[in-house]
């Protein structure tokens, strides 16, 4: 009864009845108290291995299972002396061994061992191993924290050393946005914020717009155009933009505001069109002019001025002309310049200028063409 039917329990207590009759021979067998809990019998088992429950302590902090090279290197010794002394853990069954030497992998038999290893470390003493082992990790396998950099993000959160963990987890996420991964991206950009709360003014506000942006972009991609929470993300990166006068970024913030806005109906957008082409004014830079002026007369077109809509296109269209233009599907998900004479080319069909829009459709889809993307 006292095992509830997990098969786990119900080893580990026969075992620790077993190991109790033949280390106490003298002792009146219900004179042993038996562990109420799968995690007490566990923790008491480990109690008993000695200067093994440190290595199965510090093993527990780099996960369920791990090279040994990354144990032997966080305990500052070689893998030859690590197999050594991870030999009772072994004995034990608490921990199974593959392979030798260098190529030696170790895992904890049952997802609850690593769990009762894991908690019978001091918060002090377990914020310390996780320091080390992220510190390690940077200093000795820089490919594994290239690629998985929230292995060592999340290191450096038990360790709270939040500086760093926010630095990570905002790497993480990155990556896992330039992969379309974007429900890890949400996750892990969103611990980066988290930890940035530790991290004193003004350095926090602009690593928070780091993470801001990619996090309101994803959020898009898992959420929709109409999601209140990349509404949310969009608004406070502008507001972090103006209080850093990051124009480069403000331009980023209030195109994807406009954007969410345009969907949810939740603001008024023609004074963010407005404050785009203004910035784009500010900058001269032709692709965010051309970007500017197809928000502007896209608002125009759902306004049903359709005049005016196609006079801000045109516009548009003439700074994509420019030479030193350049495509703008990286940064937008589509080119402008190819947007502006689309959208113009409605502009042109409900003023009753039909031969010019035809003409004008033609024109974005040669464009089109020429710029060979697939949006």
């Amino acid at each position: 009864d006292r095992t509830d039917g997990i098969p786990l329990f119900a080893e580990e207590l026969t075992r620790n009845v077993l190991e109790h009759q033949r280390g106490s021979h003298n002792e009146p067998t219900d004179a042993f108290a038996v562990p109420a809990t799968l995690k007490d019998l566990l923790t008491a088992r480990l109690d008993r291995l000695g200067p093994a429950r440190e290595l199965a302590q510090i093993g527990a902090v780099l996960g369920r299972s791990f090279p040994g090279t990354w144990l032997a290197g966080v305990c500052e010794i070689t893998t030859s002396q690590l197999r050594e002394r991870i030999e009772p853990l072994i004995e034990a069954e608490l921990i199974i061994a593959h392979g030798e030497g260098d190529d030696s992998h170790y895992e904890f038999r049952h997802a609850l061992v690593h769990d009762a290893a894991y908690e019978t470390l001091l918060h002090s003493r377990r914020k310390e191993l996780h320091t080390r082992a992220a510190q390690w990790f940077e200093h000795h396998v820089p490919e594994t924290v290239a690629a998985e950099p929230e292995r060592v993000a999340r290191h450096w959160s038990e360790g709270e050393q939040f500086d760093e963990a926010a630095r990570y987890w905002c790497r993480a996420g990155l990556a896992a946005a330039a992969k379309s991964a974007h429900l890890e991206a949400v996750a892990q950009l969103r611990r980066s914020i988290d930890a940035l709360v530790q991290v004193p003014a003004p350095e926090s506000r602009t690593r928070e717009l780091e993470a801001l942006l990619p996090l309101a972009s994803s959020l898009v991609a898992t959420r929709g155009f109409a999601s209140s929470e990349a509404h949310e993300a969009y608004e406070r990166a502008r507001a972090l933009c103006l209080e850093a006068d990051d124009r480069d970024r403000l331009d980023t913030a209030v195109h994807g505001l406009f954007m969410v806005s345009s969907v949810s109906a939740r603001a008024n957008v023609l004074p963010l069109a407005e404050e785009l082409l203004a910035l784009a004014q500010e900058s001269n830079d032709p692709g965010r002019l051309v970007a500017a002026y197809r928000s502007l007369g896209t608002t125009h077109l759902a306004r049903a001025q359709f005049q005016l809509a196609h006079d801000v296109l045109a516009q548009g269209i003439e700074f994509a002309r420019r030479d030193d233009y350049q495509p703008t599907h990286v940064r937008h998900g589509q080119d402008q310049g190819v947007a502006c004479r689309s959208l113009s080319a409605w502009a042109l069909c409900w003023l009753g200028k039909n031969e010019s829009s035809a003409a004008r459709i033609d024109s974005a889809v040669r464009e089109a063409r020429a710029i060979d993307h697939p949006f």
